[in-house]
């Protein structure tokens, strides 16, 4: 299965390590830009990212 970014609205830490401990391979936003960043990452920039990289 083709890893996937996780919305910051879907949580950092309780939903990754669910879908982790499932065996999914996700990147949450903020493993990739760092906090606070990722509070303010642009929508077209994580997708952009996202999308060349999966």
């Amino acid at each position: 299965m083709a890893p996937f970014f996780l919305d910051r609205s879907l949580g950092r830490v309780q939903l990754p390590q669910l879908l982790r401990d499932d065996g999914w391979e996700l990147h949450t936003l903020a493993e990739v830009f760092g906090v606070p960043k990722e509070e303010t990452v642009s929508d077209v920039e994580w997708l952009t990212l996202a999308g060349a990289n999966g």
